[in-house]
């Protein structure tokens, strides 16, 4: 199955070589050479039953007018993001009897699916006022918080091999991409462009 995520996943089987693979290899190497010897063909392992990825997401804000002219701000912004891409690996060795369950196959075969999920929390605070020269007098804080279960940090989509293959689940953690949890920006600017020179 074509991965169209990753094109270099379509190229002819990889192998794997293991300590107990003894091949008297030469350059340039064959497939032929590969085949002969059991247990290192190295496939990649696409889910046929890849999800397509969606997210929901929500959000409230409430606006209320202070004292002094000011106008306030709270919202609150919310994402859940379902069947995202995975990374992982099948094929692993069993480790009480040392053997994998497809001995024709190297161990830790790649393996791409849709089974990540994330959550995303955000909540903001303004302030602004408008004065009557035209200027603008606005701070806002914001804090934000993302969880997921095998994110990598790149913005591309791509995910990590979670720690333990068996339990993705116990990946959950914070997102690697979550730069600034805290944010508190401040700016006072002159909105009126009709200003003229006294004489």
């Amino acid at each position: 199955m074509d991965d169209q995520n990753l094109p270099e996943s379509n190229e002819v089987a990889s192998y794997s070589l293991t300590s107990s693979s003894r091949l008297p290899l030469s350059y340039p190497i064959t497939q032929q050479d590969l085949s002969a010897t059991t247990g290192i063909i190295s496939p990649d392992d696409d889910d046929r039953k890849r999800k397509d990825t969606y997210v929901e997401q929500w959000d409230l804000s409430v606006q209320r007018e202070l004292p002094a002219d000011f106008v306030g701000t709270i919202s609150y912004v919310g994402s859940h993001g379902i069947n995202l891409l995975t990374i992982s690996a099948v094929n692993m060795i069993n480790p009480a009897t040392g053997t994998v369950p497809y001995p024709a196959f190297a161990p830790a075969v790649a393996w791409r699916g849709n089974r990540g999920e994330s959550v995303y929390h955000g909540l903001s605070a303004a302030v602004r006022r408008t004065f009557s020269n035209g200027f603008l007098l606005a701070a806002n804080y914001m804090w934000s918080h993302e969880i997921d279960d095998d994110s990598d940090g790149s913005g591309d989509g791509d995910s990590q091999v979670p720690q333990n293959v068996a339990c993705q689940p116990c990946d959950r953690a914070s997102g690697n991409w979550m730069y600034d949890r805290y944010s508190m920006p401040m700016s006072c600017i002159n909105c009126r462009s009709d200003r003229t020179n006294p004489t």
